[in-house]
């Protein structure tokens, strides 16, 4: 027989079944992504100007303006990591070695023509 034939009082339902769901909630929260790992976008670094601390970073929504305020200065074509399509300063790494660095998100979500607009104004270009 392949199943027994429960009765009542025996104890499936109990401190078993209990250890059972308590593991599977666990199991749940581990494959949901964290808040803290939500925002986190990668990026590519598109082109730097000399003498000037923006530079555009290419993401798969668009284009994000930064300015560059300590840590690690990036070069063209550097891979990053952070929330970098939201406004104000964040913590970005650059892959592969990790390397840090502050920065300020100016602007995300641009194209690329008003992306190159607010560079020539903040690079002083004109």
């Amino acid at each position: 027989m392949l199943f027994k034939q429960i009765k009542h009082g025996d104890n499936c339902g109990g401190k078993r079944m209990k250890q059972v769901n308590w593991l599977f909630a666990l199991g749940l929260l581990a494959l949901a992504p964290s808040p803290a790992m939500a925002d986190n976008k990668i990026g590519v670094v598109s082109f730097r100007i000399k003498g000037c601390d923006y530079y555009p970073v290419i993401t798969k929504n668009g284009i994000s303006i930064l300015e560059w305020f300590g840590g690690h200065d990036p070069d063209k074509d550097d891979q990053l990591v952070g929330e970098i399509e939201t406004y104000g300063f964040k913590n970005v790494i650059f892959l592969p070695n990790e390397r840090q660095s502050r920065v300020w998100i100016e602007d995300y979500w641009l194209s690329n023509d008003r992306a190159i607009e607010k560079l020539r104004d903040k690079c002083h270009l004109d």
